[in-house]
């Protein structure tokens, strides 16, 4: 079982993290609608990026009052019934892992009223931060995961990409950590905003082939660590997909037409072929080594 109460020792008098919840409804959130979308968002009102994420209440029930959780064991930092003015409440915890690495929830626009935590209190995961108050606009909980700013309540806003400072994405960090701490898990990559990766199959013991834009990447099974693979007739025109086979033979297709076969594990040039227009030919393993290749008006 992963889930532990809070241990107190002698770097961590309130704990460390065992698994991380949401905020709201937890430990998934799944019964609220809005929440965990707009981290990153570039505001015009404000001219700025959304450093953090809105969330509202569980479905069919008024934000206002919403009742907000620790999201793991940790110490308050921060705790201010108008943290931010007319903006409401904000308190901020610090939670710590194993190893001393420290990460940051922040939860703001509470209700001053439900603010009754201080600075220095131990809470863990589950407990009660304050519900959601009434800011300036309508009710709902500003809510962000950072490694900097313990003590300040900063904005919610910044002039740039905010991870470049110091956020993460909130759901994002919260799931990836879920996942990792589940019995099994060695490592979890998060995903890109920018493209998708895909496994393309085992190409040496314990190392597997991911398409990752245009890159052929040979990733570490156990490690989670990954390098591009050098591949000399990849190096101008990119990769379009690729597929290993049955009888040890990584398919690849670039963006020129061209079709390689390379032989695994080593990744000698076996032979390449031309093949009919396509934006992405989709490559079939055929037994005893074949290939069929399919493109919109072909088949090969």
């Amino acid at each position: 079982d992963v889930l532990r109460d809070p241990i107190p020792h002698s770097r961590n008098l309130c704990g460390v993290i065992d698994v991380l919840d949401f905020p709201i409804d937890p430990p998934h959130a799944s019964n609220v609608q809005r929440g965990g979308t707009d981290f990153g968002v570039f505001r015009q009102r404000y001219g700025k990026f959304h450093a953090g994420e809105d969330w509202g209440g569980p479905n069919g029930q008024p934000n206002l009052g919403t009742a907000v959780y620790s999201i793991g064991h940790g110490v308050v930092t921060y705790a201010q019934p108008l943290g931010w003015g007319r903006d409401q409440g904000v308190v901020i915890v610090q939670h710590n892992y194993e190893d001393g690495t420290p990460v940051l929830s922040f939860y703001g626009h509470l209700d001053p009223d439900t603010v009754v935590l201080q600075a220095g209190d131990c809470v863990a995961r589950g407990d009660l931060v304050g519900q959601i108050g009434q800011p300036r606009s309508s009710p709902h909980l500003h809510f962000e995961v950072r490694t900097q700013a313990p003590y300040a309540t900063l904005t919610g806003y910044w002039p740039e990409d905010p991870t470049t400072q110091g956020w993460l994405p909130p759901s994002q960090y919260i799931w990836g950590q879920r996942l990792a701490s589940a019995p099994g898990v060695r490592w979890v990559q998060p995903p890109s905003a920018s493209f998708s990766a895909r496994a393309v199959g085992e190409i040496i013991s314990g190392t597997v082939a991911l398409v990752v834009g245009e890159e052929l990447v040979a990733l570490d099974a156990n490690t989670g660590r990954g390098e591009p693979l050098a591949l000399p007739e990849l190096a101008e025109n990119g990769l379009t997909t690729a597929v290993v086979s049955t009888n040890d033979t990584l398919f690849v297709a670039d963006g020129r037409r061209q079709v390689y076969a390379y032989a695994l594990p080593d990744l000698t040039l076996r032979w390449a072929a031309t093949v009919p227009p396509a934006v992405r030919p989709a490559l079939f393993p055929l037994p005893h080594g074949g290939l069929l290749v399919a493109t919109p008006n072909h088949l090969l």
